[in-house]
């Protein structure tokens, strides 16, 4: 299984998607990590979670995340959840991403890492700040 993290560019976990420098994907076996490869987004033009007509600040990157099953960060807008879940990746978006990418694949894989919904941590795009 492939697990992609929302990463800054010192591959810290991104505390929301849009705002995201880069992803962190591991392959896994179920139980451990295999490998792991950084990969920066395509596209860097847009709105930064998907907000109106445009697609949003990783709609082209997209892409680059084929085969991965999720994807975690630590905020994302519903609209940018919705598109990733149309293309196959579960969003999992965890309240105050601490560690590294690493240790919350590892917790993932546990079935340790607390997950929040993803309007919860983005309330600027019409769904309501909740706080």
């Amino acid at each position: 299984m492939k697990i992609a993290v929302a990463v800054q560019e010192d591959h810290t976990v991104s505390q929301h998607f849009g705002h995201a420098e880069g992803y962190l994907i591991y392959v896994t076996d179920g139980l451990k990590i295999l490998s792991e490869t950084p990969i920066s987004p395509e596209n860097e033009s847009g709105s930064h979670c998907g907000a109106g007509e445009n697609q949003g600040h990783h709609h082209g990157s997209l892409d680059q995340l084929e085969g991965c099953e999720y994807l975690i960060c630590g905020g994302m807008g519903q609209g940018a959840a919705n598109r990733l879940m149309q293309v196959g990746i579960r969003p999992i978006v965890v309240d105050q991403p601490q560690g590294d990418p690493r240790q919350l694949v590892e917790a993932y894989l546990r079935g340790d890492l607390q997950e929040t919904q993803p309007h919860r941590c983005c309330g600027g795009h019409g769904q309501g700040k909740e706080g």
